[in-house]
């Protein structure tokens, strides 16, 4: 099986010619168990007051998104009472982006400005007051009434068909701006014998620590409370916020205790604002929020093409588009709609976020592709030439990785794939993870398999006696699509071998008979009939999924080896 088809139409048949080049060759996502999120950040009002207005120019919008694969979208003021329309926003919002295969996110922003109206104005003990006294246009979380009234919020944007609460100002105001009027005080007091205006306001208190530490419980609460809700809807609706790029100072200096949310599993998605043009600064950021969150929830790093913090360029976001992929995050969110122009969208849709024409053929029944788990490793970069910085680390290779190595998903990339997992798994042992250049494998015969099982171990050097990492031992004798991989492990000195029996799936007549249409194919697609066409795009998608699910008895057969006997084996072939 050949790893690229020559001609575009090809890749319209099958698994073998549906690319999902979603991430290019030279970045992959480290932890991906999913489609990567590409998400924007949307004001309701850079639409239109007219509806008809309104409603073309969002298609024209999301038309624009599409070309660069948008696939969430967090939008501002989309709920009837947020916004001055007199129509249905949401509504509208929901059809179109739902049919581009776009999820929707309402946003609500609990800590966020608002005005003296509505139900607001009835309760002027909802604003936050300053210690002074001052009236302070933001509402106080720590007051159950506050809480209880955003809740309120969420009941209301469950009715509509979404995909996700989006929460942002999930906060405090900036530099502890946290509420002094009466009740918050004597609440707090209850608990710990003293007003927090009655103590020294630095950390040199520790009643004052206590203070900072309460109001970031009461932001938990209604975070807590929020999920509760949506949990309960029996609804396949998300909860995701928007929190400040640092989450130790987050919790002391705005009450965001984002991390503790994602360990509780408050959260299903976390976007750390991470607003620089400083590429290391960035890089350590995402690197920080991928181990803080610790795999719990997905993290959609923020990244600005323009903000009050920084003003980027084309190619600066492109390139935190791949950082974010090799720090292992599931996805990027941009900020925002109004700066997402066409000059981002163009240098995105031709780097990046770089699609073919079969991409948006994607067959959703291939979907399942990503719920298999990445292969651990502990690599450090420099084996792949030219793929990865040398300093630093990938942590996981998904299947995803590997789809994108060969430029498609195909029966070849599945079997090589699930190889390495077996081998690996088995291998490591109690060991957490493994050293992903300190491989050596033998195949008996040179295809595509092997090239794959090769790339996920790290093995790139081909009959490299010096290096000693990959082989190819034509003296080992197999019948018609049996094939027999030696792989060691030199740290832990294990070796294995495994036979994969890829005659199984569906004989080697049917097997036989596939390839002849592949071929016929790839050099005339006219010349195939649809019937066979069809039995080609059937038939792929079954053994790949055969082989992904180990649902083929006797597949593939595994036997440890001594580790002598494979180190013979590898000094035969130098």
């Amino acid at each position: 099986m050949k790893k690229k088809s020559k001609s575009v139409n090809a890749l319209m048949i099958g698994i073998l010619f549906l690319s999902i080049s979603i991430i290019p060759k030279t970045s992959f996502s480290q932890t991906v168990q999913q489609k990567e999120g590409r998400a924007v950040w949307l004001h309701s009002s850079i639409f239109e007051d007219e509806k008809e207005e309104a409603t073309q120019h969002l298609k024209e919008l999301l038309d624009k998104y599409a070309e660069i694969g948008i696939n969430n979208i967090f939008c501002f003021y989309t709920m009837p009472d947020q916004n001055q329309k007199e129509w249905d926003f949401l509504e509208i919002l929901l059809d179109k982006a739902h049919k581009k295969g776009m999820k929707v996110h309402p946003i609500i922003c609990p800590g966020g400005g608002v005005k003296l109206e509505g139900k607001i104005k009835e309760h002027p003990e909802w604003f936050i007051r300053d210690k002074n006294g001052e009236i302070v246009p933001n509402l106080n979380l720590a007051n159950p009434e506050v809480r209880e009234y955003f809740k309120e919020k969420v009941k209301e944007a469950l009715k509509y068909d979404i995909d996700g609460i989006h929460l942002d100002y999930i906060r405090f105001q900036t530099n502890q701006g946290f509420s002094y009027d009466k009740a918050t005080c004597e609440a707090f007091k209850k608990e710990f014998g003293y007003s927090p205006l009655d103590v020294h306001q630095d950390c040199g208190s520790i009643i004052w620590c206590e203070w900072i530490k309460w109001n970031a419980k009461q932001v938990t609460t209604l975070v807590r409370e929020i999920k509760e809700i949506v949990d309960t809807s029996g609804k396949d609706v998300i909860v995701g916020v928007d929190v400040f790029p640092d989450s130790e100072t987050a919790k002391v200096l705005i009450g965001q205790d984002w991390e503790l949310w994602a360990k509780e599993g408050l959260v299903d998605m976390i976007c750390p604002m991470q607003y620089t043009n400083d590429l290391d600064v960035f890089r350590r950021s995402v690197k920080q929020a991928v181990k803080a969150t610790n795999g719990k929830c997905l993290i959609y790093p923020g990244i600005a093409c323009h903000s009050s913090h920084n003003r980027n360029t084309p190619e600066g976001v492109i390139q935190e588009v791949i950082i974010a992929r090799e720090e292992g995050a599931d996805g990027v969110t941009f900020f925002s709609g109004t700066s997402l122009t066409d000059e981002f969208i163009d240098k995105l849709k031709l780097s990046v976020f770089k699609t073919t024409n079969s991409e948006s053929l994607w067959n959703k029944k291939y979907d399942f592709i990503y719920d298999f788990p990445p292969i651990l490793f502990h690599y450090h970069h420099g084996i792949l030439a030219g793929s990865y910085p040398p300093d630093q680390e990938t942590t996981a290779i998904s299947f995803n990785d590997v789809s994108c190595f060969l430029g498609h998903v195909c029966l070849c990339g599945a079997g090589g794939y699930r190889i390495s997992q077996i081998a690996t798994d088995l291998i490591r042992g109690t060991e957490q993870s493994l050293e992903r250049d300190e491989f050596t494998f033998i195949s008996s015969r040179d295809h595509t398999v092997s090239d794959v099982i090769a790339y996920v171990l790290g093995c790139s050097r081909r009959n490299d006696t010096a290096k000693n990492q990959y082989f190819i031992d034509e003296t080992i004798n197999a019948p018609q699509r049996v094939y027999h991989y030696y792989i060691g492990y030199h740290p832990l000195k294990t070796a294995v071998h495994i036979v994969y029996n890829k005659h199984l799936l569906i004989g080697n007549e049917q097997m036989d008979k596939l390839w002849k249409v592949e071929l016929a194919f790839d050099k005339d697609p006219d010349s195939v009939n649809q019937a066979d066409v069809k039995l080609y795009q059937d038939t792929m998608f079954d053994v790949v999924k055969d082989v992904l699910l180990d649902q083929k008895e006797g597949l593939i057969e595994v036997t440890p080896i001594e580790y002598d006997e494979f180190l013979s084996r590898v000094s035969r072939l130098k």
